[in-house]
């Protein structure tokens, strides 16, 4: 073989190796996506504070630019809910592996059967995820960057030297063995996520690790910069085992803490449209409600849950803005609407598209 073409094959077989990195642009401008998971944010407190108290002023700022639920009560047929888990039988939970692993799947536990948070409940999901499988891990078989943040049951966490399963990392596979995920607890990289990073869940900083760690990635330059990032927050999850899931002062003080968190969030974003040629798709909801001190079982009172998606960018703008009055928005819509927003076929979901943007002249 002639030198130059050894040169050549070596030359194809180093493309041929190399990630293809996907970016969506339109108008000269790159679609970007963040996702805030609250954990444990029951949808009627929520909107006592939003709407009534008004202790959640960021989060308004994002439902402002976009459209939203409303959920005055748990009767409200206006709140958005969960997976249907407890009305599928006795065994289904509404708790935070199959929350999650709805919001990421965008179908119904029935079909990915994460029914609990131990290791013999998240486990299925190495081999449901296969048919239903996660917007994350189908965003990066596309060539996008992606990122996930969290703790215990949403990612695998060291918690105090105890490593708690998450129901993202399932995806990657599992380590019977262990009985846990194939993805190490403190990996910075896994099949679904370019960019993974795992907290404490017992340490009270989680909440603020968790806010730098989005903010730096949201302000990341580059052709690596990220694409499509999750975080989810859990100190509302914890005051509600604590305090109960009600509109106790604690409860609510919680809300308005990520508030403030996500005030960073909103800073980092305003920042990022105004700066570089971006446009955000911004989606904040939750995994489950509760009732008491707890969640598993309670019809309505754990159902009922935020969900908001907008838009931060230049001359864009949802076709919808304002309250979703139809009163079928789930939690489930995450997914249809990310893969919307990227111009990729989402596959099996029972959600509905809500991302639906026009281009306003300017």
């Amino acid at each position: 073989m002639k030198k130059r073409n050894k040169l050549l094959l070596v030359a194809m077989l180093f493309c041929i190796s190399m990630p293809v990195l996907a970016q969506k642009i339109e108008y000269g401008k790159r679609f970007r996506a963040l996702i805030i998971g609250l954990d444990g944010t029951k949808g009627v407190q929520f909107n006592e504070s939003v709407f009534l108290n008004k202790q959640a002023p960021n989060i308004k700022i994002i439902m402002d630019q976009g459209q939203y639920t409303t959920c005055a009560s748990i009767h409200d047929v206006h709140c958005a809910k969960t997976h249907l888990g407890h009305r599928l039988g006795p065994d289904y939970f509404w708790v935070t592996s199959p929350g999650w692993a709805t919001v990421l799947s965008g179908v119904n536990t029935d079909k990915h059967l994460v029914k609990e948070n131990d290791f013999e409940r998240q486990r299925i999901f190495t081999k449901t995820s296969q048919q239903f499988p996660t917007f994350l891990f189908q965003l990066k078989q596309h060539g996008f960057i992606t990122a996930a943040g969290g703790v215990g049951n949403f990612l695998s966490s060291i918690d105090d030297g105890q490593v708690t399963p998450g129901i993202l990392d399932y995806e990657c596979g599992e380590d019977i063995i262990h009985q846990q995920s194939s993805v190490a607890a403190d990996a910075n990289t896994s099949c679904n996520a370019d960019y993974r990073q795992s907290f404490n869940g017992d340490d009270e900083d989680r909440d603020k690790q968790l806010t730098t760690w989005l903010s730096n990635l949201i302000n990341m330059d580059g052709e690596h910069s990220p694409d499509v990032i999750m975080g989810v927050y859990d100190t509302i999850d914890e005051a509600g085992h604590r305090h109960t899931f009600s509109s106790n002062p604690d409860y609510l003080k919680a809300i308005a803490n990520v508030d403030s968190s996500i005030a960073e969030l909103v800073a980092a974003l305003k920042h990022r449209v105004e700066k570089s040629n971006e446009v955000w798709l911004v989606i904040i909801t939750a995994d489950h409600g509760g009732h008491g001190r707890d969640h598993s079982d309670a019809l309505l009172e754990d159902e009922v849950v935020p969900f908001v998606i907008s838009t931060f960018g230049q001359h864009i703008s949802l076709l919808r803005r304002g309250s979703l009055e139809e009163g079928h928005a789930t939690q489930m819509d995450v997914k249809p609407s990310l893969m919307h927003w990227f111009n990729i076929e989402p596959g099996a979901s029972d959600g509905m598209v809500r991302s639906q943007y026009q281009w306003l002249s300017g």
